[in-house]
């Protein structure tokens, strides 16, 4: 059974021990299947599944682009922050110029600096590789695997829709229960009883 970690099996959300809650009750044998149901009915389709992910590579291919371009004026600006540096260095060793003026652009350049490097770090801790092919195999052999039994243990199950990136998100619209699944391999939405 998938169930979330406030979930456990045959029971609802345990939201409303804590708040109010508007949301009407879903039990967690109904996402369950709901879910299992659709990343199964995904994965034996793996010719889509695999045109999906090579677009959502695509994509992010050309978002770490800009993210690489970014990087790369900062990394001039940082360059050209340390050449001022090190024109004040030499101005404070051999001229005659106010030494608390240059103590102090001496200072907003390092900071400078540091805030450049900071933005750097952030961008290229933002890129996202996506999968890989390794990953697209492992993906395709998930695949085999649930075609091939419809019984499978929970730590399969687990494996498979953190592999696929596999979101579910419970609302109401219209008065409805619904069930959004969001993942690498597309998504969808369903009306729950």
């Amino acid at each position: 059974m998938l169930v979330p970690p406030m979930l456990s099996a045959g029971s609802t959300c345990t939201t409303r021990a804590v708040k109010k809650c508007e949301l009407p009750a879903l039990k967690a044998d109904e996402i369950d299947r709901v879910v299992w149901t659709w990343v199964v009915q995904k994965l034996q389709d793996f010719d889509t599944i695999r045109s999906t992910i090579a677009k959502d590579i695509e994509d992010t291919q050309k978002t770490n682009e800009a993210i690489y371009q970014r990087v790369g004026i900062l990394d001039s600006r940082i360059a050209e922050t340390q050449k001022q540096i090190q024109r004040m260095l030499d101005l404070y060793t051999n001229s005659n110029i106010d030494q608390k003026y240059l103590d102090e652009m001496f200072e907003k350049l390092q900071n400078t600096v540091k805030e450049l490097n900071a933005e750097q770090v952030e961008l290229l801790e933002s890129i996202n590789e996506g999968p890989s092919e390794e990953q697209l195999k492992e993906i395709g052999e998930l695949a085999g695997m649930v075609r091939a039994a419809a019984d499978i243990d929970l730590k399969t199950r687990r494996t498979v829709l953190q592999i696929v990136k596999l979101k579910a998100t419970a609302n109401v619209e219209e008065g409805r229960r619904t069930l959004l699944i969001t993942s690498s391999m597309g998504g969808e939405k369903f009306f729950c009883r």
